[in-house]
């Protein structure tokens, strides 16, 4: 395979990966934002589940 092709073929997967990445943040931001910001308003008060709400919420949307 030409290395021209193949570096081709890599920004075409890595583009397809971040697009499919985006589609899914922006579903699970649709379907559950609401319970979220809920979530996160109510643990505000104590420092430690501010910080593990926070890992939650990089996990639930990949970022």
């Amino acid at each position: 395979m030409n290395g021209s092709v193949f570096f081709l073929h890599m920004a075409g997967s890595v583009a397809l990966l971040l697009w499919a990445t985006r589609m899914v943040r922006t579903g699970v931001e649709w379907a559950y934002g609401n319970v979220l910001r809920q979530r996160l308003r109510k643990t505000l008060g104590d420092p430690f589940m501010v910080a593990l709400m926070g890992v939650a919420m990089a996990v639930a949307l990949q970022s």
